[in-house]
């Protein structure tokens, strides 16, 4: 229900609606959801549908469930999408995931810091995120995070993947005897996930410029 209500302002994605009157403690009673998998390139171009525009609307939605909801799907795989009547429909919320205000606005930091190569930013946002199994070296984590950047160099955000900032920033954080919060975990095994779906929907959308679109904008 609160997913639902979260995205039903959004007019080419929904899920199915839930009938409270045949529901109980028990039975989980549900709309009946038909339409197509959102693997099944052949059916859905041979039906009409635009793979690209899939990938964008979908792309677009799931990082607006992260940075404006703070709700997430955990477990966006194919088997739990599917595309009728226009829209793209989520299916199974039995794992979602949850991000205050103030986390999401240091994973915008976060992302911030890497795409503009500020270390600064970035070790600030890891410090803020992160759960600390001792006194952290900044001096340390700094020098880490220079590194980090300094591998992606001057890649532009369109050559860089998502999920795999995410996988860096965590090891960054491992070295440093700091931890990720259970939804940040949740979180990068989702963007890995949704980026694989994205690329093979529409190869030419990168998810960072969605996500970067969205902080500047």
């Amino acid at each position: 229900e609160k997913f639902h209500k979260l995205n039903e302002g959004v007019n080419f994605v929904t899920s199915p609606a839930l009938f409270r009157e045949y529901t109980t403690t028990h039975v989980l009673v549900m709309e009946r959801i038909d339409g197509y998998a959102i693997d099944d390139h052949e059916k859905l171009t041979q039906a009409g549908y635009d793979l690209a525009e899939i990938g964008a609307k979908l792309a677009d939605n799931y990082i607006k469930q992260i940075m404006e909801d703070g709700f997430f799907h955990a477990d966006p795989h194919p088997g739990n999408l599917r595309v009728r009547d226009g829209k793209i429909v989520w299916l199974d919320m039995g794992m979602m995931g949850s991000l205050s205000e103030r986390e999401r606005g240091l994973i915008g930091k976060a992302i911030s810091g890497i795409a503009r190569g500020d270390v600064n930013l970035c070790r600030d946002a890891v410090l803020g995120l992160g759960q600390f199994s001792k006194k952290a070296d900044k001096r340390q984590l700094y020098r880490d995070v220079e590194d980090l950047l300094d591998q992606y160099g001057s890649a532009s955000l369109g050559d860089m993947d998502l999920a795999r900032v995410f996988e860096d920033l965590t090891e960054v954080m491992k070295r440093n005897g700091i931890s990720m919060p259970g939804s940040l975990t949740m979180l990068a095994r989702g963007l890995a996930t949704i980026e694989g779906l994205v690329a093979a929907l529409s190869p030419e959308i990168n998810v960072m410029n969605v996500v970067t679109g969205r902080l500047s904008g």
